[in-house]
């Protein structure tokens, strides 16, 4: 143990376990609406944090490397996933006005802001992903009875 500690290496300390793209992304959105940015009149800097978010999780979630992209270049990548297809019209809702704020220096109304917030919020929700089934649930004795009842209603 001590020739451990002098080379700087403590194996009894636990590693810590990364949090999940899910719950981090979950978590750094209700951070940002608990700072309450558009109200103070820091909208751009508001937009850039929420679509960093966003960005964020598509390259830990589904390995879109989103940081370096352009919107039109997410929006595309978004259409080609599977599991991001059918919740791609939230992104591009938030991707639109973000993109309206930060280059075109338009001021949203407090309702823009709300709706894409929900609408980032709702992306993350609808690309959760989901639990892993248990094989051991597969195999417990509740299975091969329902199969026995199926097949005695057969014969």
């Amino acid at each position: 143990y001590l020739k451990w500690l002098r080379k700087g290496q403590i194996p009894l300390i636990p590693a810590k376990k990364p949090v999940p793209p899910y719950q981090l992304a979950i978590q750094r959105l209700e951070e940002l609406r608990n700072e309450h940015l558009c109200e103070r009149g820091e909208e751009k800097e508001y937009y850039t944090r929420l679509t960093d978010i966003l960005r964020s999780y598509l390259d830990k979630r589904f390995g879109i490397n989103a940081m370096e992209m352009t919107s039109t270049q997410i929006r595309h990548m978004l259409q080609a996933n599977d599991e991001t297809r059918l919740s791609k019209r939230n992104m591009e809702q938030v991707l639109e006005t973000a993109d309206f704020v930060k280059f075109a220096k338009v001021r949203p109304l407090p309702e823009d802001n709300t709706r894409s917030f929900n609408s980032a919020m709702q992306f993350v929700e609808d690309t959760k992903p989901l639990p892993p089934v248990d094989q051991d649930k597969s195999d417990s004795p509740a299975a091969p009875a329902e199969k026995t009842s199926t097949s005695e209603t057969e014969k």
